[in-house]
């Protein structure tokens, strides 16, 4: 039992770094052209997150 656990536990894992790998997708995707400066710098800070967060 504790090995599917761990399986489980493994694949909800998985599922959050896809979930985080299509938000970095889609933030990259982004035009950001008409961003003002506040709202460019939080996108900016969501990519490096995210890009930390996925790619160390």
């Amino acid at each position: 039992m504790a090995e599917a656990s761990i399986v489980q536990a493994q694949a909800e894992l998985n599922k959050i770094k896809l979930h985080k790998l299509e938000k970095y997708m889609a933030l990259l995707e982004k035009d950001t052209s008409d961003y003002d400066d506040v709202a460019k710098q939080c996108h900016d800070q969501m990519l490096a997150f995210l890009n930390n967060d996925l790619f160390g």
